[in-house]
C-alpha cells in the first residue's frame, strides 16, 4: 500500500485530546505501546485506531489495521504545520542536517565561512538580518539555523562537539547540544524562542551569556 494520506481519508490528524475524547466514548481498548514513536495505541468499537505520542498536541485517528501497520513500519505522516521547528529540522534518521544548517545560515547571513567571527560588526549584520525577517515566521524559520549558527561559534571558541539526545514529539528527533566534559554543556537553543517573538534577541549579549556553559544532564 504506497498511497496512503490524509486525502484518501487512512488516517486523519487530530488534537490528542479530542483522541483521548474518542477512546472514551467508543469503548477504546489499549492495544499496545510502540517504543520507537514512544506512542499508545488504541483500538475503537468501530475497527479504527488511535495513535497518541506521549509528547505531541497533535496524534492519528487511523481507519484500519492495515494502515496502522504500514505507518508503524515507516514515520508518521504529518504536515510541518503541526511540527516543531526541532521536529522539522533534526530527523532521527539524518544527524548530518546541522553542517547543511549551519551553511545555508550563512548564505542567508551573505556571510563567508572564512569571514565568520565573533566581532561586533559580523554580529551587527546577523542582528540585523533576523529582525527584517517576518516576526510571524521567525521561530519556524530561524529559531534552529541561529541556534546552530551559535553552536559552531562556542565550539570554535570553548571547544567540544555536538552531540545528540533523542527527543519524541509526534515523530522522534535528535536534538543536538554541545558536549564540553562529563559535566558541563551548553544548549544554543537556550531561551531562543521568546527572544525571537518578542524582538529581545541581542546577538552579542547572547553570545556573551552563552559563552558561559549551560549545565545540562550530558547523558
Amino acid at each position: 500500500m504506497n498511497n496512503i494520506n490524509s486525502q484518501n481519508n487512512d488516517y486523519s490528524i487530530r488534537d490528542v485530546k479530542e483522541l483521548l475524547k474518542l477512546e472514551k466514548l467508543n469503548g477504546g481498548k489499549f492495544q499496545f505501546q510502540y517504543d520507537l514513536f514512544r506512542c499508545l495505541v488504541f483500538r475503537l468499537s468501530d475497527g479504527r485506531y488511535t495513535l497518541t505520542p506521549a509528547k505531541s498536541q497533535f496524534g492519528l485517528l487511523i481507519n484500519n489495521e492495515e494502515t496502522l501497520n504500514f505507518i508503524l513500519a515507516s514515520r508518521i505522516p504529518i504536515p510541518d504545520k503541526y511540527r516543531t521547528p526541532a521536529e522539522i529540522f533534526f530527523d532521527f534518521q539524518n544527524r548530518s542536517n546541522i553542517s547543511i544548517i549551519y551553511s545555508n545560515f550563512l548564505d542567508y547571513c551573505d556571510l563567508e565561512s572564512n569571514m565568520v567571527s565573533d566581532s561586533d560588526d559580523i554580529l551587527k549584520k546577523i542582528q540585523k538580518k533576523i529582525k527584517a525577517h517576518p516576526k510571524d515566521s521567525r521561530i519556524k524559520e530561524i529559531l534552529i539555523p541561529l541556534g546552530v549558527f551559535i553552536g559552531h561559534r562556542i565550539i570554535t571558541r570553548n571547544g567540544g562537539e555536538w552531540r545528540f539526545k533523542r527527543n519524541y514529539g509526534i515523530n522522534p528527533y535528535d536534538m543536538p547540544f554541545i558536549y564540553i566534559n562529563k559535566e558541563s554543556c551548553i544548549d544554543p537553543f537556550y531561551k531562543l524562542s521568546e527572544k525571537l517573538v518578542f524582538n529581545k534577541l541581542s546577538i552579542k549579549s547572547l553570545f556573551e551569556s552563552l559563552f558561559n556553559p549551560l549545565i545540562l544532564n550530558c547523558k
